[in-house]
């Protein structure tokens, strides 16, 4: 069975707007995957559009109203051209936000942003096709004629700039024209030809040999069925738009210069084709407040497909919402998962882990007298347990893997068991539990509130508490940003560096009493290491200015929260 999402549509519309934004919306009433709820600032605006298209029966709710009838949504689809920040704030604490060519820079805090048409904004989105204007497209194979005989002008259900009449003036010497006559147009009738409020648009263009249109969604619906175009802008924003897309703009003498106008059409990237709405319903959206202390709107800092990261303004913490499915801690992740990005399964690397984890030991020692139990989150198949066990503290495994699990209590004879963290169910030792490790793990939890926060709880004062993780001011995350993040895990939801670690552990109750940095790549400084002498000097600057990929910190528990 087909889950359905609750959702709520927010479409641009004003009192001089004309119903685009409003119609790329609707195709989510149709979609039965959906349950739809439209949401405006001003609803008298939106409710007007809506009898003029006769679908005056459906319903528009105020934000207010949303939040008193508490209505609960999955998320909000934004489609509103420029957002404020009040409005952005106000729709944010409703549901996460997913903004479709949004021209404000309320789009770094979107939970997810598509660009189905190109802007000059600098904050890329997550992700941009204009294939998901959902199109009828015709393999290219542009009209090839000297002359121009039949010319459609386009400009929308408005044209609140007179844009038609403006071009019927400078064209009608020159062409055979015909008009589109929008059900909002001031003036119906221009002299020429005319179609007055065609029900699909598409039906109509191929039978022209050019288009008159202004940049937006008509310029690619007629290029997708290759028929040339030419673009009357109303602003000089328009026209830097049209330029960055690749149309061919009409000159100051306002003659058609067909040759270019094909050759411009022939270059425009039309995209992927996809469906909008079964594109937005393949993603996964969740809020996008810190996982550390809760705020929300911080500005992203990356946006790739299935992912966003964003850096607190409050903690510092970068962290990251991830858009599609969940990685399943199964069989195959610590075997062929493992392989593929380690070139051997896990087991197989089990001695050179336990070696990596004697020498945690050591530091864990200098706090702990042996004997004490020690339990490991996030455990796997155990070797760091085995290195606990031999250098005589008292183990202890929790791992989501039950196949993990299985391994450890009947191959390794030490105690363990399945559940995930934080638990949902009290955790009690015969001796107590002294310290707690999690060995490249805490950055796979998503609400790292709540882990370090059941960590305090779980140890006495005194207690340690131990992990390892990559290391954001690392080597690769100085050298480029971009694609460090790329490259990061998809289960990776909190990036680390050591400074912002001992602030975030102060506020936990640790006080942090060694940094390791770890993970120094000579290789990864590019060509400054080039030969054995070189390769040795940059990994001494690596160590020197702690340049490492990974690191570990140790900490002891000096307060109760």
């Amino acid at each position: 069975m087909v889950k359905k999402r609750t959702i709520g549509l927010y479409p641009y519309i004003s009192e001089n707007s004309g119903f685009g934004h409003l119609k790329r919306l609707l195709k989510f009433l149709n979609d039965d995957r959906f349950i739809v709820y439209f949401l405006q600032e001003n609803t008298s605006w939106l409710k007007s559009a809506l009898k003029m298209m006769d679908l005056s029966h459906i319903e528009v709710f105020s934000i207010s109203e949303i939040i008193l009838k508490k209505i609960e949504l999955d998320f909000i689809i934004l489609d509103n051209k420029q957002t404020d920040t009040f409005l952005y704030d106000q729709l944010s604490r409703i549901a996460p936000i997913i903004s479709l060519d949004e021209g404000s820079l309320s789009r770094e805090k979107s939970c997810y942003t598509i660009d189905i048409l190109p802007n000059l904004l600098s904050v890329k989105p997550n992700y941009f096709n204009p294939g998901l204007l959902d199109l009828e497209i015709i393999d290219k194979n542009f009209k090839k004629r000297k002359n121009i005989n039949k010319v459609l002008i386009t400009f929308g259900g408005q044209d609140p700039y007179n844009l038609t009449e403006k071009a019927v003036d400078l064209l009608k010497k020159r062409y055979e024209l015909t008009t589109v006559i929008g059900p909002l147009f001031k003036k119906n009738d221009f002299g020429v030809t005319k179609i007055v409020n065609p029900e699909k648009l598409s039906d109509i263009i191929p039978e022209f040999d050019i288009v008159i249109t202004s940049f937006g969604i008509t310029a690619y619906e007629a290029v997708a069925l290759s028929t040339p175009v030419a673009l009357l802008n109303p602003t000089k924003y328009h026209t830097q738009l049209s330029k960055k897309a690749g149309f061919y703009i009409l000159n100051e003498k306002w003659s058609i210069n067909y040759s270019k106008a094909v050759k411009k059409s022939n270059t425009i990237n039309i995209g992927n084709k996809e469906t909008l709405t079964d594109f937005i319903y393949s993603l996964n959206l969740v809020d996008n407040k810190c996982p550390i202390c809760n705020k929300r709107n911080n500005k992203s800092i990356e946006r790739f497909k299935l992912k966003t990261y964003y850096k607190c303004s409050n903690c510092k913490m970068t962290y990251m919402t991830y858009h599609g499915k969940k990685t399943e801690y199964t069989h195959n992740y610590f075997f062929d998962d493992y392989k593929i990005q380690y070139g051997k399964t896990y087991l197989d690397d089990f001695e050179n882990i336990k070696k990596l984890g004697i020498q945690r030991i050591e530091h864990i020692s200098r706090r702990l007298e042996k004997n004490s139990t020690i339990v490991d989150i996030g455990c796997a198949y155990g070797p760091f347990l085995e290195a606990l066990k031999e250098s005589g503290f008292k183990p202890f495994g929790i791992d989501v893997s039950s196949d993990a699990i299985d391994y450890v209590n009947n191959e390794l004879k030490i105690d363990s068991m399945v559940s995930s963290f934080p638990l949902d169910r009290p955790l009690t030792l015969n001796n107590g539990i002294s310290g707690i490790t999690m060995w490249y793990v805490i950055e796979h939890f998503e609400n790292i509130d709540l882990v370090l926060s059941q960590i305090n709880n779980l140890l006495p004062l005194g207690g340690t508490f131990s992990f390892s993780t990559p290391n954001l001011a690392g080597i690769s995350g100085k050298k480029s940003l971009r694609k460090f993040l790329q490259m990061s895990p998809n289960d990776h939801y909190t990036l680390w560096e050591p400074k912002t670690a001992k602030k975030v552990l102060k506020q936990y109750g640790f006080k942090v009493y060694k940094i390791n940095i770890t993970g120094h790549h000579p290789e990864r400084f590019g060509g400054w290491a080039k030969g054995k002498v070189l390769t040795k000097i940059v990994n001494c600057y690596s160590k020197i200015f702690s340049f490492g990929d990974t690191f570990e910190i140790f900490c002891i528990k000096d307060n109760n929260l």
